[in-house]
């Protein structure tokens, strides 16, 4: 697990019991118990503060199974236990990676 690997990850709801496979971002990889992802969701949000967004429509990722624009925000930074990775999708590419990692250092 590398920072910038994308999974397939049961993330639990916020405020309400349950859980739903959504893909999330790695995006600090230190081997403990949890790992800093960010949870990527296909609604715009307004309300909340948006970091990055990517196309996963474009060229550079017609490999992974993503499709369409998915959105990454402040309150999507999370931490997952190890056991909630379901599957390696694939690797962000270089110049999104750098952008998520730049509005991360941000905060």
């Amino acid at each position: 697990m590398v920072i910038g690997d994308i999974y397939w990850a049961d993330v639990p709801f916020e405020n309400r019991p349950g859980s739903k496979i959504r893909p999330v971002i790695v995006i600090d990889a230190e081997p403990t118990p949890t790992v800093a992802v960010l949870k990527a969701t296909s609604q715009f949000q307004p309300n909340l503060k948006l970091l990055y967004s990517i196309d996963f429509d474009a060229p550079r990722y017609y490999r992974l199974p993503l499709r369409g624009k998915s959105y990454f925000y402040k309150e999507s930074l999370i931490e997952l236990e190890l056991s909630r990775f379901v599957r390696r999708i694939g690797m962000l590419h270089q110049q999104d990676l750098a952008g998520i990692v730049k509005a991360v250092e941000a905060l």
